[in-house]
């Protein structure tokens, strides 16, 4: 299952609220995920992003997004796990 960009940063993001480094975040991701889901230099640019526009949650990752109905949420949020 390929993961769309979305889908990956929020992999980050959630890597990045842990503290991981970028080498350690893409080896896990890369290791639930598939090998070349992600690269480290990616990780690395998508947390300085993170740290740069002050993102410190999935909610506020999310904000501005608008869903049709609570199953489209929800449904964004579960292709994570699938």
């Amino acid at each position: 299952m390929e993961l769309s960009s979305k889908e990956k940063r929020l992999l980050m993001l959630y890597e990045y609220k842990f503290g991981s480094n970028a080498a350690d975040a893409s080896r896990r991701i890369n290791k639930a995920w598939g090998d070349r889901t992600v690269g480290e230099s990616a990780v690395r640019e998508r947390s300085r992003e993170f740290k740069a526009q002050g993102i410190r949650s999935i909610q506020h990752f999310f904000e501005g997004r608008r869903f049709q109905s609570f199953d489209e949420a929800e449904e964004a949020c579960q292709k994570l796990f699938d």
